[in-house]
């Protein structure tokens, strides 16, 4: 609802950072297949990597711990590299936090 709420805003000519907020993964089935699943969030994490190539001088801010309330899993911000990085986004772009919840 709140996506539809308000009209998506035009991109700016120039961005040094990008922030993108965890959830977009399956932590557990990450944990263990060392893959990079995603959930019905996940389009957080493809629409970074679109930014990322549209803004290439950039530092991509990955923010998310292990949000698993029952089951062990991986954090957003662990599992992101992989898949960022194999959507070409170079590992030196990133800076990652894994602690939040």
């Amino acid at each position: 609802p709140l996506e539809e709420r308000f009209p998506k805003p035009p991109l700016p000519d120039k961005a040094d950072g990008i922030v993108v907020l965890g959830g977009g993964f399956e932590g557990a089935i990450n944990l263990a297949r060392g893959g990079y699943e995603l959930n019905s969030g996940g389009d957080r994490m493809v629409e970074t990597a679109i930014l990322a190539r549209r803004f290439p001088q950039a530092k991509v801010v990955v923010s998310g711990g292990n949000g698993e309330l029952f089951l062990d899993g991986e954090g957003d911000a662990d599992t992101a590299p992989r898949l960022l990085g194999a959507l070409g986004v170079a590992p030196d772009r990133l800076i990652l936090e894994n602690k939040s919840r």
